[in-house]
């Protein structure tokens, strides 16, 4: 949460001292309005600001002013009291209508939970900025929370602290977004979307000094890591949506299944704790179809830890191994493509890098049965002695 945070305030501060730079005179009028993540972030946001006395700005004038900050929630706790006007802290949705109000307070800052804004003023009174009013209102669909400019603007923050190519980043942020589809799925009764906002805190989690950012962030989104720490975000996609079906017919049992092609104890070892783990965090098994990746993933909270052992051992490439069914009937030709530059999943053609490469294999049933290899597009043919 705290990377997160961070970066929140000074995208907060810089906005409001450069719209304030605009204001002038004692008549200057301003009411800012953020519109942020859920209380659990807020709270911590309006902490750090309040131990700096509110947000230094310099009018066009010259003119230096410390604007107060207020957080405005439904109903205060049994500790709380509304600030005075001039003040930063916790208040009420009556205090902040007050607030805007008053003629001897015309600029400062109001920070809004999800879903506080049918019920504080029209947006026509306030100058709103962080996300757009409508997709913070509780009421959106998961994909206009998702493209939501700023939104957008954490996730590539978040990248930013990497030296990633474009390429690299495209695979991390297809990561993002399928938590974040899966996390809306367990947030559905919810309209602060706690589970959504907490995936984008476990990516800013990350150390910008780690050296393996690429298997972190499949930590952080609830992916399986690829051989290597490299990402794959359709084989990694994939991979879950297998499992989850594998699952359906009994955890159990479709693990008992994987530990019979396990390579060794440990691995089964790991089998036997990813079982556990899903168990215990997936009530009903039906639901792991729909949010597969925040039920695999070891962390539902807003920062990652240390990756577990079996979740570092159970790759993408294990995973394929271990839930493979040997359906092929022993008549079948076999045609694989050996030049494939992404992992080999089912359920996904081959990418590669220009012409393809592929081994038709004939059964030893068959007449004339041998191996070849063609580039290129296959032909269909007779084979012959």
């Amino acid at each position: 949460m705290d990377n997160l945070v961070l970066f929140i305030k000074d995208t907060i501060a810089t906005y409001v001292r450069n719209e304030a730079a605009n204001l002038q005179g004692a008549l200057a009028e301003c009411r800012f309005a953020f519109n942020g993540p859920p209380l659990p972030f807020l709270r911590p946001l309006l902490e750090l600001f309040q131990k700096e006395g509110g947000i230094a700005v310099s009018l066009k004038d010259g003119e230096q002013r410390l604007l107060p900050i207020v957080l405005s929630v439904e109903t205060l706790g049994p500790n709380e009291k509304n600030p005075l006007i001039g003040q930063s802290g916790i208040c009420d949705n009556q205090h902040f209508m007050t607030l805007r109000n008053s003629p001897h307070e015309k600029i400062w800052v109001g920070l809004l939970p999800p879903g506080s804004h049918s019920s504080i003023s029209q947006t026509s009174t306030r100058t709103d900025f962080g996300m757009l009013a409508r997709n913070n209102a509780g009421v959106s669909k998961t994909v206009e929370w998702w493209q939501d400019p700023f939104i957008q603007l954490l996730v590539e923050g978040a990248f930013t602290r990497f030296n990633w190519n474009e390429a690299l980043k495209d695979e991390a942020k297809e990561l993002v977004r399928h938590a974040v589809y899966s996390a809306a799925e367990v947030d559905q009764s919810d309209s602060a979307r706690i589970n959504a906002w907490r995936v984008l805190s476990r990516v800013w989690s990350i150390p910008p000094e780690t050296a393996n950012p690429e298997s972190l962030i499949s930590l952080a989104c609830g992916f399986c890591p690829c051989d290597g720490d490299v990402l794959d975000s359709a084989a990694q996609h994939q991979i879950l949506k297998n499992l989850a079906k594998k699952f359906l017919g009994g955890i159990r049992s479709a693990i008992e299944n994987a530990k019979n092609r396990a390579a060794d104890d440990d691995e089964k070892s790991a089998l036997d704790a990813v079982s556990a783990h899903i168990e215990s965090k997936c009530e009903v098994i039906t639901a792991l179809e729909r949010s597969a990746p925040y039920f695999y993933g070891p962390y539902s909270e807003e920062r990652i830890g240390e990756p577990p052992d079996w979740w570092e051992l159970l790759t993408v490439e294990r995973w394929t191994h271990l839930l493979e069914e040997n359906t092929q009937r022993k008549e079948a030709i076999e045609i694989a493509c050996v030049n494939m530059i992404t992992s080999q999943i089912t359920g996904i053609l081959p990418v590669v890098a220009k012409s393809s490469k592929l081994r038709l294999t004939i059964p030893p049933e068959r007449e004339g049965a041998h191996q070849t290899e063609r580039s290129g597009c296959l032909r269909s043919r007779a084979l012959r002695k």
